[in-house]
């Protein structure tokens, strides 16, 4: 067997050359965050087809989780009653 073996998921580096001398940068991928298409109109929109929040939910699952993180599930649905209990 070799023992030159190189990890599996190696990280991807990029060299980068200044003024004479190697340096190596670590490059990160990461996800870019786009803008989302639910505004509160759709939201309400969405939220208006159902009876309740629990049938939003299941119904229609990102405009509510979209909903919840805006702060706006109150706002689409002021006469439903929340299904959490207090305390």
């Amino acid at each position: 067997m070799s023992e030159n073996k190189e990890a599996p998921k190696a990280k991807k580096e990029k060299k980068v050359e200044a003024e004479g001398s190697e340096e190596v940068v670590h490059v990160h991928h990461s996800r870019v965050k786009t803008k989302s298409k639910w505004t509160i109109e759709k939201c309400k929109t969405f939220a208006h087809r159902f009876k309740n929040e629990a049938e939003w939910s299941m119904g229609s699952p990102a405009s509510y989780k979209s909903a919840q993180a805006h702060g706006w599930v109150a706002l689409c649905m002021p006469s439903a009653k929340s299904g959490r209990r207090a305390g």
